[in-house]
């Protein structure tokens, strides 16, 4: 039997095993020797020479002090970049991750054409052709979408926040478009893979809860270090569950959806209504705070709609944190009491015991899609 074949692709898959794992440390980490690389990577240090070797000849990697050849190593910021994008109601956001994780160049675009769905898809593909002619380097195209995306073909199969966003190919129009590799994700899904992949942490995540209020309230699902899409890429979607009696309609067209009582729109409205009040976003709700102590109990209302179906996903999964994401720590750090008061009324045992909550670093979709798209081409067999 001739198993020269097999060698080889067992040499090669095990030969870009140990390329990813280091290439992962050194996002997460951010500095190390080669020899720390070997321990803590469990692999051999003549195999961490030889790769350390061919990742500074692509450029990825650098020499952290480059007048000692045995300096620690770093992720190379200045060389390649991943283009990210996300759309949102009414606006698409762009911008660009280097290998280290940092979001660059970001710009905001709004138009009233972003109303329509070809309005907001012909902007995307212009903006990012825009944005691509004047990056060197490009690895790749990473969009993040507030919606339903399905975890193979990586269409979106509905978002509701997006005008008439049903079964969109996402992907095939931007492989259409564009000579690069593309990966298409949910909004909430890519923040959960920034905190699991760009995030510094002394340990690396296993099972956590990511939970975003935006125009809508999302969360995504982390279990022994693997995000749970669900069979149709709804795992998490928490924000069309019903959570009142109220009758409130829904942009869905279903009542009482979470969202309805939630989301920053309706949070927005609720002040509006009762303090007489123009506010239209977080950055509003944080600056009225100050003068308005009655906010509070506006936001503790909306959480602990918020906790109902967050308390049962903590009860099943037993997540060491939940991880709050998309907007200002500010914003958050006004809710995080509200929300624990509320969570640990419905949680007894281990469960209120271990009650940990982290405020994620902002746009951490725009990062996470990213980092997922550097994921891919990092465990690629070349």
């Amino acid at each position: 039997m001739d198993t020269t074949k097999y060698t080889h692709s067992e040499q090669s898959r095990k030969r870009a095993e140990n390329r990813y794992s280091i290439l992962r440390t050194l996002q997460s980490v951010r500095s190390m020797k080669r020899t720390e690389l070997a321990d803590h990577c469990s692999i051999r240090k003549s195999s961490v020479t030889s790769l350390v070797d061919e990742l500074l000849e692509k450029k990825w990697v650098r020499l952290e002090n480059p007048d000692r050849p045995r300096s620690p190593l770093q992720m190379n910021e200045n060389t390649c970049r991943v283009i990210t994008a996300e759309l949102d109601t009414g606006r698409i956001m762009i911008g660009e991750v280097d290998l280290e994780g940092n979001l660059i160049d970001l710009k905001e675009f709004k138009s009233a054409t972003f109303n329509s769905k070809k309005g907001m898809l012909d902007g995307l593909v212009q903006h990012l052709k825009d944005k691509v002619s004047k990056t060197k380097h490009v690895l790749g195209i990473a969009l993040s979408v507030p919606g339903v995306i399905d975890p193979n073909s990586e269409r979106c199969i509905s978002a509701i926040n997006l005008p008439d966003f049903n079964d969109v190919p996402l992907k095939k129009l931007l492989q259409d478009n564009f000579d690069y590799p593309v990966v298409i994700e949910n909004d909430v899904r890519s923040s959960l893979y920034c905190s699991l992949y760009l995030d510094k942490r002394p340990l690396p995540l296993d099972t956590a809860i990511y939970l975003d209020i935006t125009s809508g309230v999302g969360s995504a699902i982390l279990v022994h270090g693997s995000p749970i899409p669900g069979s149709n890429g709804a795992a998490g979607e928490i924000g069309h569950l019903k959570a009142g009696e109220e009758g409130r309609i829904c942009r869905c067209g279903q009542e009482d959806c979470l969202e309805t009582y939630s989301s920053i729109p309706i949070i927005c409205e609720k002040i509006n209504k009762k303090l007489k009040l123009k506010l239209e976003s977080t950055d509003d709700i944080i600056k009225a705070l100050k003068d308005n102590p009655e906010i509070s109990e506006i936001l503790d209302d909306a959480t602990s709609y918020i906790a109902r179906p967050l308390s049962a996903m903590m009860a099943a999964l037993d997540p060491e944190v939940v991880i709050l994401g998309n907007q200002p720590r500010t914003f958050y750090e006004f809710i995080i009491p509200g929300l624990k008061k509320a969570l640990e009324s419905r949680l007894n045992g281990p469960a209120t015991r271990s009650l940990k909550i982290e405020i994620a670093k902002e746009h951490s979709s725009m990062r996470g899609a990213a980092a997922l798209m550097m994921n891919q081409i990092f465990s690629a067999l070349y």
